[in-house]
Formats: C-alpha cells, structure tokens, sequence
C-alpha cells in the first residue's frame, strides 16, 4: 500500500497508524504545516519507504523508531527545522539511503554504525554539522558519502574502513582544511568531489586509489600542488584543477595513461606544463582557460586523441610548438 499526502499545504497532524499493517511507502512531501509525526509511525514494521521531504516546519521526529525494520529510505531533505535523528536509529536494520541534507541536525547518533546495510548519506547543506562520529567507518556498505557545504571541519580516520565507499563528496566545506590519510584505503573509491573546499594539500596516500577515476579540486584557494604520489592513479579519466593557485604539475602527471579530460582554466599561477604531458595518449579534452602559460611543450604534438584544446583568455602565450 502507498499513501502519498504530498502538497497537502494544510495538513497539520498524521493520525495513529498503528492499526495498517499494510503500509510500505509513506510520502508527505512538501505538507509545510507538520511539526511532528505520531509516533505511531516508529511501529509501522511493513513500511519500506519514508518521505518527508520539504516539511520546512518539522521539528520532531518520533523517538523510539524501532519497530521501523525494514525500513530502506527515509528521506528528511530540506526539513529545515529538524535538529536531531532517533538515538536509535541504529535499529533501522534494512536502511540502504539516509537523506537529511539541508537540515538542521549538528550530530549524528553514534548508533548508526549498526545500519551495515546503509549505501548512501546525504548531509549536503547541514550548516550545524562539524562532525562525523568514529564509528563512520563501520558502515560496511556505504556507497556515497556527501558533505557538500557543510560545516564539517574534520573527517575521521575510520573513513579510510569504508571499502565499498565510491563516491566522496566534500565540495564546498569551507571549515575542511584536510582530509585524512586513511583515505588512500578507499579501495573501491571512484569519484573524489573536493571543488570549493579548504584544503592544503593532498595526502601522498591519494596515489593507492587506483580504481579513482575522477579527482575534482577546482576553487581550493589553499591547494598550491598535487603530490608526486599522482603517478599511482591509474584509473583515472578526469583531473579538474580550476582556479587553484597550483604552480606546477608534478612530472608524474604524464603516468596518467587513461586521463581523457584535464581542465586548468583560470590558474594564474600556472607558467609552464612539463614534456611529459605528451605521454597521456587517451587525452581527449584540455582545457587552459585563462592560464598565465606562456608556451606549450613540445611533446603535446604526441596527443594523438586530443579533440579539444582550448587556449583562449591566455594572454601571456607567446608561441605555440611546432608539432
């Protein structure tokens, strides 16, 4: 049985359901008079699916969730008002996606290390979250963890547990100084979205991601270099560096042999590219946009696939190679 309440402006309370026993998806999208769920709802052992989307007034969730078993997605997106989760709500035994971007939580319960079967977070936009417990890297079947603008200051070292973690998203953390050396464990990583962040510098243990095929540090104000470790990428098919102070690309970049697309618009700093760029044969796209380069190395001639390359805004360019 599906019950879908969404846009209903005007509702205010939801009755006891303790008497369905045939409920498996609940959707309550966008019904901005509820300030609470009866907690009823924590009993509901046949729901599957819990949407409660856009409830911009919600401040109370029910506290004893237990009986919510089978429970695979639960979506809070956009609850503004809703500053905690259920202690327990590490009994959510079936969770599979937990979506409570752009809420107003500061913690996560440290039960949650017992959702092993948990794939994917959403804490985009959490403004008050500045922590991740310990326990984050008991969670043995996460996919997708997503911190996008979010006040988070520091990920912890258990991260580096996640061995079926593909995605890693903290685009946009403006407190994110560092990210730990644990995540060159990420064995299975395929995507690290850092763009906007405050970041230094990147951990010489990012080279034993070889299975990472996107490495994203555009707008890193702070990120002057990538490490020589670089080389260990071998999987790689998109590197974005925009707007970054970097000063230079490490000779190793030329080991990137699957690289398809390297975009380095508008780095001022950027004078030269070294000879061994000719040898990423599977490029495809570059990008130098803006860049305060002055000539081209010789060996570009050797980029057999190159189908874009794009030189424009680059007004100290003086000569182009021969080849």
């Amino acid at each position: 049985m599906v019950m879908n309440l969404s846009r209903c402006y005007n509702l205010a309370a939801i009755p006891d359901l303790s008497g369905n026993h045939a409920l498996e998806k609940l959707i309550l999208v966008g019904c901005k008079k509820l300030t609470k769920i009866h907690e009823s709802l924590g009993n509901l052992s046949t729901l599957l699916h819990l949407n409660l989307r856009e409830c911009s007034n919600l401040i109370e969730f029910p506290t004893d969730i237990s009986g919510l078993k089978n429970l695979e997605i639960l979506i809070l997106s956009d609850c503004s008002k809703l500053e905690e989760l259920p202690m327990n709500i590490g009994s959510m035994k079936s969770l599979k996606e937990l979506l409570v971007d752009n809420t107003a939580i500061a913690k996560l319960p440290e039960s949650i290390f017992r959702l092993t079967k948990l794939e994917k977070i959403d804490l985009n936009h959490c403004q008050l979250l500045r922590r991740l417990p310990n326990c984050t890297g008991k969670l043995s079947s996460l996919k997708e963890l997503s911190l996008n603008n979010s006040a988070i200051e520091e990920i912890p070292d258990s991260v580096g547990s996640l061995s079926n973690l593909e995605i890693l998203s903290l685009m946009w953390c403006g407190s994110l100084t560092a990210i730990p050396d644990s995540v060159g464990s990420l064995i299975s990583l395929t995507q690290l979205l850092l763009n906007g962040s405050a970041i230094k510098e990147l951990p010489i243990s990012i080279g034993s991601l070889s299975y990472l095929k996107e490495l994203s540090v555009g707008n890193c104000k702070d990120l002057s270099k990538l490490p020589d470790s670089i080389e260990g990428l071998a999987s790689m098919v998109e590197l974005q560096l925009d707007r970054t102070p970097i000063t230079h690309l490490p000779d190793q970049v030329g080991a990137l042999k699957m690289l398809r697309k390297l975009e380095i618009r508008n780095c001022k700093d950027l004078r030269f590219l070294p000879e061994s760029i000719g040898s990423m044969l599977a490029l495809t796209t570059l990008n130098f946009v803006g860049a305060n380069i002055s000539e081209l190395p010789e060996s570009i001639g050797m980029l057999e696939n190159l189908n874009i390359l794009r030189l424009n805004k680059c007004t100290q360019l003086c000569k182009l190679p021969s080849s």
